[in-house]
């Protein structure tokens, strides 16, 4: 169970937490991937890539194919995520009414590139609660799985690893906020059970996250 009595500060993964994104870019990179020789269902790319970066998206695929990939293959991609979500992209349901609320600072930490999370937060209108306390595993030398970005976030905020609670919804971001000695909630949407293993407790809706939050007065009543 989390200790909400030592919370100074909230870290949210991005895609899966505040914005309902990661059915829309796993369908555009099953598509893609299946191009090159890979079959792939959004199933299958999701259990394969999600929490993952780019770069390490890319390593895999390179990998996995024995090839380089194609210098237009990462530009392409993106050009069709961003056209998906410009007409699909909604915010994660009862998130904002929580950001809304919080009494304690909060801030972003996503295995997304900046230019992907300004047009999430953009479209979702969330941007306005974060500010530029937005944190890019672009910023790092290693993504999720390993800790970097979540400590880089934390010393950007100014604040103890050890008081720092992650929100994730997935495995290498589960992992590497305890890597990092922070403690972690999974968001389970779908109810999974995945991420009850390793994280400290784990909700199934943003709701459930306010209220527990709530415990400790750590939002607005």
């Amino acid at each position: 169970m989390v200790d909400f009595n030592r919370v100074a500060l909230i870290i949210f993964d991005c895609d899966g937490v505040l914005v309902d994104s990661e059915g829309i870019a796993a369908r555009v990179m099953a598509e893609h991937v299946t191009a090159l020789g890979w079959p792939m269902t959004l199933l299958q790319c999701q259990q394969a890539f999600k929490g993952l970066s780019l770069a390490r998206c890319g390593v895999l695929i390179e990998k996995q194919l024995s090839i380089t990939l194609p210098d237009t293959f990462f530009s392409d991609l993106q050009r069709q995520t961003f056209a998906c979500f410009s007409e699909e992209l909604t915010a994660i349901t009862g998130v904002e009414a929580l950001l809304q609320s919080l009494r304690i600072p909060c801030c972003v930490a996503s295995s997304g590139y900046f230019d992907k999370l300004a047009v999430t937060l953009e479209k979702t209108s969330l941007a306005g609660y974060f500010d530029q306390r937005v944190y890019s595993a672009e910023q790092v030398a290693n993504g999720k799985p390993a800790p970097d970005l979540f400590l880089f976030a934390a010393a950007q905020m100014q604040v103890d690893a050890e008081r720092c609670l992650v929100v994730e919804d997935s495995l290498p971001g589960v992992e590497a906020a305890l890597a990092a000695g922070m403690q972690v909630i999974g968001y389970d949407e779908v109810g999974t059970g995945e991420l009850s293993v390793k994280a400290s407790e784990v909700v199934q809706t943003m709701a459930q996250l306010q209220q527990r939050l709530a415990t400790a007065g750590l939002v607005q009543q």
